[in-house]
């Protein structure tokens, strides 16, 4: 039997990085799925419409020279402009 996947949009996506990147964070694709209970192919779809959009970004996040760089999504300055 098939695992059944939540059906997200845009809206889910865009509020779970918002609540989860401040100040610099990223998040990647595969904590954004388990946060929305849904398949990392489905918020693959999303993010790159998104980072078509300019609304996010890929980029790499360094911590500190002990600790390895961590590469995930994080939204734009465009995209704070945009909402209301």
């Amino acid at each position: 039997m098939r695992k059944q996947y939540a059906k997200i949009d845009t809206e889910d996506v865009t509020r779970v990085m918002d609540q989860c990147c401040w100040q610099g964070v990223v998040i990647s694709t595969g904590n954004i799925a388990v946060l929305l209970q849904t398949s990392k192919y489905q918020v693959r779809k999303i993010l790159h419409r998104l980072q078509e959009d300019g609304l996010v970004k890929y980029k790499m996040v360094l911590w500190g020279e002990e600790e390895p760089p961590m590469w995930g999504y994080a939204l734009t300055d465009k995209f704070y402009e945009l909402q209301p």
